[in-house]
This record gives C-alpha cells, sequence and structure tokens, in this order.
C-alpha cells in the first residue's frame, strides 16, 4: 500500500476585485512665474468632476488651500528652490492623484533663514565635528544629514561630532524650516591611511548535492568590519549572516529553478553591493512531493488574479478547491469567483506513484466601498511568471530596504523611470521618480511598492512600522 503525505498551511490572502485598480483620474498641472515672488498655478488635471477635491501645497507644508473645483490660485514664495504638490480625490468615482513639479522663484525676497556650517576632520579617527554657523529669525527647525548615516532631526544645536568609517566623498546638508525653507550644502571628504575603503565586490559558487542540499561559497572581495549579509535562497527562505561568512548550506524541499540572491551592505547602506545567480535543483526522491502557491494580481486586468503554483518535479496532477463548493482537476486551471469575499483555496497534488501534498490558503477582504465595477473575480493558474506581464519579482535586480521601514524606504536600483506606492486596496497613493520614498507619515500596515525601470517594472509588498 502506497504512504500518503499530507501537508496543510494555512496563509494571509488578498482577494479583491479593486486590488491595484487604477485611479480614474489624473493630477497635473502648470504654473506661471510673476512679480514680488508671485507663482500662478493652473491644474490641466484630467478624469476629474465638479465633485473632485483639490489640494495645493508647496515646500512640504500642510497645504495652504484646499476646496471643491479649485482650478487656479497665486502663491507668493521667498527667492530659491519649491516643491510644489497638487492632490486630487473624489471616492464616488475612484479617483485620488498626487502630482509634483518644482520652481526657482528669484522676484521674491530673500529667505530669512540662512544655514551654514564648518567642520573639522580629525585624521586619527576618522571623526568629524560639525560647528553650526546659521543665521536666522524666529525659531526654525533643523534637519542635518551627514552624508553617511540616516537623516536625524536636531535642535539648534552648536556642534555635532559623527564618525565617518568609510573613506570617500560625502554629501553633506543642512536644512531650515520656518517661514521658507532653506538648505546649504557642501562636500566633505575623508581619506585617511588605515582607514577603510569601500571596495565591496560581491560574489558566491554553489554546488547542489544529493536530496536539494545547496551548499554556497562566498567569494565576495573588499569585506571590512562592520558589514552584513543577506542571502535570499528563491524559494521564500532567507538567512542573515556577517558578511565574512565563508560558506553555508540551504535544503531545497522541491526539484525546480531558483534565483538566489546575495546582498551586503553596512548598517547605513553606504558601503554595498549585490548580485544573484540561477540554480537548477533535479536530484530529489520521486515519491516525495511538495506544493506550495502564491495568489498576484494581474496589474493590467481589474478583477484578475493569477496563482502561481510550486509544484515538485514528479507531480503529475492535481485538484483545486476554490472554496465555493466548486473544484477543478488540472494542474493549471482557471476559475470564475461571483463576488469578492472569503475563500479557502486549496490544491492537492498526486503524483504517478500515489502520495500526494496539500496546500490551503484562506483569508477574506472586501471590494472598496462605493464601487460600480463588476463583482467578478476571475483566478487562473499559470505555470511560472511569464503570463503575468506586469508583475516579475523573480529576476528582479531591484533591492528594496528596509523591509519593514519606519522613515523612508530606499530603491536600489538602475535607470528607475518611476516609483508607485499602493495600499492593501489597490489604491494608488504615491508616485514619485527618486529612489526614496519617505513612509514617516504612513500608517502602520501592508503596501505594495512598484518600480518601474527601463528594463522591467517589478512590485514587491512592504510593511511600514513605526
Amino acid at each position: 500500500m502506497k504512504k500518503f503525505k499530507h501537508f496543510a498551511f494555512c496563509f494571509i490572502l488578498l482577494l479583491s476585485n479593486q486590488l491595484f485598480s487604477q485611479s480614474s483620474c489624473q493630477a497635473s498641472f502648470t504654473y506661471t512665474l510673476g512679480a514680488n515672488g508671485q507663482v500662478l498655478l493652473a491644474s490641466n488635471s484630467t478624469g476629474t468632476t465638479v465633485n473632485t477635491n483639490y489640494n495645493w501645497a508647496w515646500d512640504g507644508n500642510i497645504s495652504n488651500i484646499q476646496g471643491n473645483n479649485i482650478t487656479s490660485t497665486n502663491a507668493t514664495f521667498y527667492n530659491g528652490h519649491h516643491l510644489l504638490t497638487l492632490t486630487i480625490s473624489e471616492s464616488s468615482i475612484n479617483c485620488h492623484s498626487t502630482f509634483s513639479d518644482s520652481v526657482d522663484v528669484t522676484s521674491g525676497v530673500p529667505c530669512p533663514l540662512q544655514p551654514s556650517f564648518t567642520y573639522v576632520i580629525d585624521t586619527l579617527t576618522g571623526n568629524v565635528t560639525f560647528t553650526n554657523t546659521s543665521t536666522s529669525s524666529g525659531t526654525p527647525t533643523y534637519v542635518f544629514n551627514s552624508g553617511y548615516s540616516s537623516l536625524n532631526l536636531y535642535a539648534n544645536f552648536g556642534t555635532l561630532t559623527l564618525g565617518y568609517p568609510y573613506n570617500g566623498t560625502y554629501i553633506t546638508s543642512l536644512t531650515m524650516t520656518g517661514s521658507c525653507n532653506s538648505t546649504f550644502i557642501d562636500t566633505l571628504k575623508i581619506n585617511i591611511p588605515n582607514h577603510y575603503n569601500c571596495n565591496l565586490a560581491i560574489g558566491f559558487t554553489y554546488s547542489v548535492n544529493n536530496n536539494g542540499l545547496a551548499s554556497f561559497t562566498n567569494t565576495s572581495t573588499g569585506i571590512v568590519p562592520g558589514l552584513l549579509s543577506q542571502w535570499q535562497f528563491g524559494d521564500g527562505n532567507y538567512v542573515d549572516t556577517v558578511a565574512s561568512a565563508p560558506t553555508l548550506n540551504h535544503t531545497y524541499l522541491a526539484n525546480g529553478t531558483y534565483t538566489v540572491n546575495l546582498f551586503t551592505a553596512d548598517s547605513n547602506y553606504t558601503c554595498k553591493d549585490s548580485t544573484y545567480q540561477i540554480i537548477t535543483v533535479s536530484n530529489i526522491g520521486t515519491c516525495n512531493p511538495t506544493i506550495n502557491f502564491s495568489l498576484v494580481a494581474d496589474t493590467s486586468q481589474a478583477h484578475t488574479w493569477f496563482a502561481l503554483p510550486s509544484y515538485s518535479s514528479q507531480i503529475n496532477n492535481a485538484i483545486w478547491s476554490w472554496g465555493d463548493g466548486t473544484s477543478t482537476v488540472g494542474l493549471y486551471p482557471s476559475h470564475t469567483y461571483s463576488a469578492a469575499g472569503k475563500y479557502n483555496i486549496c490544491v492537492t497534488a498526486y503524483t504517478a506513484c500515489g502520495d500526494s501534498a496539500s496546500y490551503c490558503q484562506n483569508d477574506s477582504v472586501y471590494r472598496l466601498a462605493n464601487s460600480t465595477s463588476s463583482n467578478m473575480v476571475y483566478v487562473t493558474v499559470v505555470n511560472g511568471i511569464t503570463g503575468i506581464a506586469k508583475f516579475n519579482t523573480q529576476h528582479s535586480t531591484s533591492h528594496i530596504y528596509p523591509n519593514p521601514a519606519n522613515n523612508k524606504i530606499t530603491i536600489d536600483a538602475n535607470d528607475v523611470v518611476e516609483v508607485k506606492l499602493f495600499d492593501v486596496l489597490g489604491k494608488q497613493i504615491f508616485t514619485t521618480k527618486t529612489t526614496e520614498v519617505d513612509v514617516s507619515n504612513f500608517n502602520d500596515g501592508v503596501y505594495f511598492i512598484q518600480v518601474q525601470t527601463k528594463q522591467n517594472t517589478t512590485t514587491q509588498k512592504i510593511m511600514v512600522q513605526h
């Protein structure tokens, strides 16, 4: 008699017919410079109605003007560089969009806040002492960025001493915020004999042994004290180690192809490098089946989901139970739900030798309130990720950190075109073209960040936790 193996797991599944739905409107505006620091702002947003709410803001402050159907307004600025932002919203038509632009004003009056500092480098320790030489009226706030450590907030400091463990060039800045904003920037060069240089070059080799056991050898060069590494094995597992760890082993539970990532950095992500290799595991026994799957939204089609199963190589058939009283036989079937709701999706996979394995996911997420679109939810089980045009993290060269985040998120990727942030209901809540996202004012919870580069578009789940 053949033995029967059963593995059951429960995870959170987000099923909503609105996840990653696109906003029906698009914020945009133009501006015209006038005399005496005046700027005329004019909205040319699309997809709006007479009930759309317009929210104008500048210089990072709370919006000065807010109301229904505001299409233009005058603003007066101090001389300098300013960031202008327009946010439009209307819940009844799923409208929420933000657009930002910058302007240099020269016809106004000088900002009374004049930040500046001097510094002295200790050539023995690498410590740098900064002396605040700013002038101002009122009681502004200060934001100091050392170019190495994370952004820190300080009151009107006199002197400040910070350590720099690596030789190199650092861009330092001091920003004062009050009746206006003003920033002072200086370049700091550390070049101390016997001090650490960041010459990090990441690499590794591997071998796949019997029964899915893989051995990885770290061949990285330029490792200095204080560097940490994270190995991501491509099967959902990862290990954090010191960067100097020479070897480690990982056991895969199923035959298949896996993308292994190695990322190394210091605690401030100043000295960092990453690499990846694709490995193949094919030596796991023929009667030890494993199965799991994940669900992701098709970002190009509303209400459409892809189930991405990970079958071990010996599996030749499966039964998908959809949690609504129906089931389908086959490795890659499709199913249509009559409405978004709570479903317990299970798959039981079978091998030719009679063994089987099962995997389940169960959760409930409701569709957006006031939605007038179809309630139908479509799920298609696909072979790999080739059927998903806009969702691909397997071969992404982007690294998004930290995760969880409490202050800002950094995207380590080349040729970034646009970065979008979505909430768990798929509503776009932020867009930028930079590689940093400030989440300090976001509520704790799960978000999705979509990074578009010149090569591809990837989406990753992140958590904000203050």
